[in-house]
């Protein structure tokens, strides 16, 4: 992972998610489903919730 640090923003980020657990990109893609973004819409009340199908600026 590469860690950016700065004013703006302390994150770590990771772009080969082959290179990590399993696990850790079955949760991501998860997160895409659309069940799951269906299912969180309606536990939030979030009207037109879109999965990010290009898994740009994502994160966990």
């Amino acid at each position: 992972m590469k860690r950016n640090k700065s004013l703006r923003e302390h994150k770590h980020i990771a772009v080969q998610m082959d290179q990590h657990n399993p696990l850790l990109e079955q949760a991501i893609y998860a997160f895409q489903d659309t069940e799951v973004v269906s299912l969180i819409q309606s536990i939030c009340g979030i009207d037109k919730l879109e999965p990010d199908t290009n898994l740009y600026a994502g994160g966990i």
